[in-house]
C-alpha cells in the first residue's frame, strides 16, 4: 500500500494514498480551463450549437475531458453533468494554474 504525507493548517499526519485523489499538487491529466469567453460558455445536451443548454460554465472553472467527438466539441463533465462544449473555449493550462481553486473545490467537497 502507498502512502503519503498530508497536511492541513499545520497538522501533519500520513494516511493511505489511495484516500486521496485527485491530489491537490497532481492534477489529472484530463482537466481544461474555460478561456476565450466574455463570462460563460454552454454546456450542451448534444454536440451542436442549436442543442438545449444545460449549464453555464464560467470562465476560469476546470472541467474534466472525456472525448473529442469532432466536428469542434469536446464531450466533458462540469461537476458531475456530462455534456458538449466547444473546444475553441477549452484549454489545458499548467499544473500549477488555478492551485488555489482546486484546493477551495476540495475543501468544498469535504465539507459536505
Amino acid at each position: 500500500m502507498k502512502f503519503k504525507t498530508i497536511s492541513e493548517i499545520f497538522v501533519i499526519g500520513i494516511t493511505a494514498a489511495s484516500f486521496i485523489f485527485p491530489s491537490p499538487f497532481d492534477p489529472p491529466n484530463n482537466t481544461y480551463y474555460v478561456v476565450n469567453c466574455n463570462e460563460w460558455i454552454s454546456l450542451r445536451e448534444y454536440p451542436d450549437v442549436e442543442s438545449y443548454a444545460l449549464e453555464h460554465i464560467p470562465l476560469g472553472q476546470a472541467v474534466t475531458f472525456l472525448e473529442d467527438v469532432g466536428n469542434g466539441f469536446y464531450k466533458i463533465n462540469y461537476d458531475g453533468a456530462i455534456g458538449y462544449a466547444l473546444a475553441a473555449y477549452l484549454e489545458k493550462k499548467d499544473n500549477n494554474v488555478n492551485l488555489k481553486g482546486r484546493l477551495n473545490e476540495i475543501k468544498a467537497k469535504l465539507m459536505k
